[in-house]
């Protein structure tokens, strides 16, 4: 149905596809053939809060609704006071998969606030908000 969302995972061959409405995997098939997604993406979590454990607990949610995700850091983003989660794409050839994050958060793919570091590995930063506690 329209707002659904599809998401291809090259290791395992797998594709989901995902209603963030009713956050429910509507249905999981197998890739055959070769995959046009060779890339496994890294992912900062950063706790944009006072609230502590955030990084982790949305770590395990992403992995149950997304099956793989590659979590390079968790850690404090520079300010403890953002009212809503965002994800932020630093590397272009990730932005569909930050696309997909950001609707399993029901969140905002932005650019990275102003005062947040860029130095990372990570191909992706989400900062964790208020909205999420």
């Amino acid at each position: 149905k329209n707002g659904d969302v599809l998401l291809v995972f090259s290791k395992s061959g797998k594709v989901i596809l995902y209603d963030p409405a009713n956050k429910k995997i509507v249905d999981i098939t197998t890739l055959t053939g070769e995959s046009a997604f060779t890339q496994q993406f890294k992912v900062t979590i950063r706790n944009g809060t006072k609230t502590a454990g955030l990084t982790n607990k949305i770590e395990e949610e992403l992995k149950k609704v997304l099956g793989v995700l590659n979590v390079v850091s968790n850690d404090n983003a520079n300010k403890d006071s953002y009212e809503k989660t965002t994800v932020s794409v630093l590397n272009e050839k990730a932005a569909d998969f930050a696309q997909s994050i950001a609707k399993a958060l029901n969140a905002q793919v932005t650019d990275l606030p102003a005062g947040e570091s860029k130095l990372t590995e990570a191909d992706i930063i989400i900062i964790i908000g208020k909205d999420k506690i």
